[in-house]
């Protein structure tokens, strides 16, 4: 039985880890259009964020969205969000007992 939870947990963690990688991916072909339809390089984008940052609407969404391409903050996002799913549907809590796991290894 054990070997049978080991097995699940590491399906669940290439899960987690594919739909992280599936963010990043997506994360990536936003900024990018993003940058073409402003016709923006790189370093303004950069410039940009830095000077949103001084501000302090712009910095909380500055460093949550640069938070959020980190793994081990996009599982937590993951978990506060099924955290507030949890709290409209009445869940069993095993899913997320699962993030969870995977956000402590």
């Amino acid at each position: 039985q054990q070997q049978q939870q080991q097995r699940q947990d590491t399906t669940h963690n290439h899960r987690y880890y594919s739909l992280y990688l599936e963010f990043v991916k997506l994360t990536e072909f936003v900024v990018d259009s993003f940058r073409a339809q402003n016709d923006l390089t790189e370093d303004e984008l950069t410039y940009l964020l830095h000077e949103a940052s001084e501000t302090p609407s712009g910095k909380k969404f500055v460093h949550a969205f640069i938070s959020s391409l980190e793994y081990e903050s996009f599982m937590r996002f993951m978990v506060d969000y099924m955290s507030a799913v949890d709290e409209e549907v009445d869940s069993d809590g095993e899913e997320q007992e699962h993030i969870m796991a995977a956000v402590a290894e």
